[in-house]
C-alpha cells in the first residue's frame, strides 16, 4: 500500500514538474517572440482583461515601452515592469520584428488588405521591390507599413531572405517601407466607384450623364486636380508610365497611334473604371479585353 501511495506521488510531482516546465517554456516563447511597443496616449490604462470595464492594473504615461505578446481586435496584450494586462489599441505604437526580407519576383504584386485574393487592393508593388516581411499566414507575407495597416501579399511572388532580419543595417537600407493609409488614387477609385451605372451621354460631365473624358475630369475635380476636357488634351498632363509600371489611379489611354479618343481610371489587378459606351454607361473593363488590348496607347501618372 505504501509503495502504491509513493508511485502515485511521484507521478503526481512528475506531471506537475512537467506542467510547470512546458508553462515556463511557453511563457518564455510568447514573450521571446513578442514585438515591443510604446504608449502614445498621454496616461493609458493597463487593463487586467480587453475591455474598457476591467480592473485597471497600472497607468503607463506616454512613452513607456512595452512588451507586446498578443493582440485581440482592437486590444493587446503587453508585459510592464512584472505585470500583465491589456491596453487599447488605439494609444500603442507597436514596432514589429521582421522575419526577413522579401523580393518581388513579378513585374506588378498586389498589396492585399486581407490574406484573401478577394479583399481590396491597397497599393501595388513592382519587380526587384524589397518590402520588410512581418509575419506569415498560409500562403500569404504580412508586410511592414508606414502607420501599421495590415498588408499582404501571396508568398508565392517573394523570395524571402530570412537572414537579412538578423543583420538589419544595410540589409535593411534599400526595403521599401509602404504607404497604404488609403492613398489618393485609392481615394480616386473609392469615388469614382460610386459613379457605377450612371449613363454614358456624349459631351457629358456630369452624374446626370457622362462621356469618358468628362467622367475623369469630373472625377479628378473632386480631389482638386484639374484636368483637361478631352482624351487626347488629358493625355499630355503627367507623366508617362509604362503598362507593366501601372498604379492605382493612374489614367489609361485608347485609341490608335495618331489620335486618342478614349480614357479611364486603372483601379488595379489588371482593370480600369470608365464611361464606356450608351449600352453599358460608366462600367469595370478588364485592360485584357481584346479591344482594349488592341487600342492600348498610354498610361500617365497625375499624381
Amino acid at each position: 500500500m505504501m509503495m502504491t501511495g509513493l508511485k502515485k506521488l511521484l507521478v503526481s510531482v512528475s506531471v506537475f514538474v512537467l506542467t510547470l516546465c512546458l508553462w515556463t517554456v511557453s511563457t518564455y516563447a510568447e514573450e521571446a517572440s513578442g514585438n515591443t511597443g510604446t504608449i502614445t496616449g498621454s496616461v493609458v490604462n493597463l487593463r487586467e482583461e480587453p475591455s474598457t470595464s476591467a480592473k485597471v492594473l497600472d497607468k503607463l504615461p506616454k512613452g513607456t515601452e512595452v512588451n507586446v505578446l498578443s493582440s485581440s481586435d482592437v486590444w493587446y496584450k503587453v508585459s510592464y515592469d512584472g505585470k500583465t494586462g491589456w491596453v487599447h489599441g488605439d494609444y500603442l505604437h507597436v514596432v514589429e520584428k521582421t522575419i526577413g526580407i522579401g523580393t518581388v519576383t513579378v513585374d506588378v504584386l498586389n498589396v492585399r488588405s486581407k490574406p484573401d485574393v478577394t479583399s481590396d487592393v491597397l497599393s501595388q508593388i513592382h519587380k526587384g521591390t524589397k518590402v520588410a516581411v512581418l509575419t506569415q499566414s498560409g500562403d500569404w507575407y504580412k508586410i511592414k507599413t508606414t502607420d501599421g495597416t495590415a498588408a499582404w501579399v501571396a508568398s508565392e511572388y517573394l523570395t524571402l531572405d530570412t537572414s537579412a532580419a538578423s543583420r538589419g543595417g544595410d540589409a535593411e537600407r534599400d526595403v521599401k517601407i509602404l504607404d497604404v493609409s488609403t492613398s489618393t488614387g485609392q481615394k480616386i477609385v473609392e469615388y469614382a466607384k460610386k459613379f457605377m451605372g450612371v449613363k454614358y451621354v456624349y459631351g457629358g460631365t456630369s452624374p446626370n450623364g457622362f462621356d469618358c473624358s468628362g467622367f475623369v475630369q469630373y472625377v479628378f475635380k473632386h480631389f482638386g486636380i484639374k484636368l483637361n476636357r478631352t482624351a487626347a488634351d488629358q493625355a499630355k498632363h503627367g507623366t508617362k508610365v509604362s503598362k507593366s509600371e501601372l498604379e492605382i489611379g493612374d489614367l489609361v489611354f485608347f485609341g490608335s497611334s495618331s489620335y486618342i479618343n478614349h480614357v479611364g481610371i486603372y483601379i488595379g489587378n489588371g482593370k480600369f473604371i470608365h464611361a464606356e459606351s450608351e449600352r453599358s454607361g460608366v462600367t469595370i473593363t478588364n485592360l485584357s479585353e481584346s479591344y482594349y488590348a488592341r487600342s492600348y496607347v498610354t498610361a500617365r501618372r497625375i499624381l
